[in-house]
């Protein structure tokens, strides 16, 4: 003999309500993506862990990496090499101010924990 499982309403309403709220989430993966769905990167940073940062980070087919700010100018050969569209800057706060805010989607600071509290700010 089979028994049939009893759901209560209050456990049909609990399931309901979150399943209506999952929905959202869910579908988002099913809709198509936008033409500009590239994610635009800027970096504090361009050499020692922030190169290794900003290199993990566009290996993303949907990054591109756009500027980057590091005190030392003569160091970014590397950088501008790998990145020829990029700007490079000599203090955070010029990429801030020169970048306007659609070239950038995303910012990283990959410099020391003395230099990022500020710029963190």
């Amino acid at each position: 003999m089979q028994t049939l499982s009893r759901v209560s309403r209050r456990a049909f309403l609990r399931r309901l309500t979150a399943t209506g709220l999952a929905a959202p989430f869910v579908a988002r993966g099913w809709m198509a993506v936008s033409p500009n769905g590239k994610l635009r990167h800027a970096s504090f940073g361009a050499t020692g862990m922030a190169w290794a940062d900003v290199n993990e980070i566009a290996r993303h087919a949907s990054v591109t990496v756009v500027a980057a700010a590091d005190v030392d100018l003569t160091r970014t050969a590397e950088f501008k090499q790998k990145f020829p569209e990029a700007r490079v800057y000599q203090d955070w706060r010029e990429l801030l101010g020169t970048t306007p805010f659609p070239d950038r989607g995303s910012i990283f600071i990959g410099t020391n924990g003395v230099s990022w509290e500020v710029a963190g700010l």
